[in-house]
C-alpha cells in the first residue's frame, strides 16, 4: 500500500480516494495495535496515505478529507504518550 501511496502527487485524484474511510479504518487499527512492528509499519503507511490527501499546493490536507485528522491524531498521540513503548 505504501508504494502505491508514494507514487501519487499531492492533489492528484486517485481511484482509491473513494475508499478513504475503509483505508483509514485499517490504518487506525494498525496504529492501535499492541505489537510495535505493526504500529511502526502503520505509521509509515499512514504518512504516505495522508500525503495523497493533500491539496494541489501540497501544503495542507484537502478539505474534503478533513474528517481523517482527528482519528489519526488520537491514535498517534496515544502511542506517543505511552512511556514503555519500543
Amino acid at each position: 500500500m505504501r508504494r502505491m501511496f508514494r507514487a501519487c502527487e499531492p492533489g492528484q485524484r486517485m481511484t482509491f480516494h473513494k475508499h478513504v474511510p475503509e483505508i483509514e479504518k485499517l490504518l487506525i487499527f494498525s496504529l492501535n495495535h499492541d505489537y510495535s512492528k505493526v504500529v511502526s509499519e502503520g505509521l509509515r503507511v499512514s504518512g504516505s496515505f495522508l500525503n495523497t490527501l493533500k491539496d494541489q499546493s501540497g501544503a495542507k490536507l484537502d478539505l474534503q478529507f478533513k474528517s481523517v485528522v482527528q482519528p489519526y491524531y488520537q491514535a498517534i498521540s496515544s502511542k506517543l504518550n505511552k512511556v514503555d513503548i519500543d
